[in-house]
């Protein structure tokens, strides 16, 4: 995200939904447009913990930012189950999609 903005000549540090923070970042922009996206990663995060795939223990927390990290592991992990997310609701869509076209025809 952050290279394609730059790459267009956008001003990062000027977003319309995150405001310029010194404590935070300087890239509101990039928040901004990450925005839409959010949902997929809390989903996946919600489903895992609530199957037991992720816990606690994957978990750490440096305490300089008041942030929690996730285990080497546990990102492999998150980041597979990411794809199965977003491969299941691609095919959901594709379904709905297709139930639609049925029906008007």
């Amino acid at each position: 995200m952050q290279k394609s903005h730059q790459h267009r000549s956008l001003e990062p540090s000027i977003g319309f939904l995150h405001e310029f923070s010194d404590y935070q970042t300087k890239q509101s922009l990039v928040y901004d447009l990450q925005e839409p996206y959010r949902w997929i990663g809390d989903v996946t995060v919600i489903e895992a913990l609530e199957s037991g795939v992720l816990d606690l223990k994957d978990f750490y927390f440096l305490g300089d930012d008041y942030r929690y990290r996730l285990e080497e592991n546990a990102k492999k992990t998150l980041s597979i189950l990411t794809q199965r997310t977003l491969q299941h609701r691609s095919q959901i869509s594709r379904i709905n999609l297709q139930m639609g076209h049925r029906h008007t025809s």
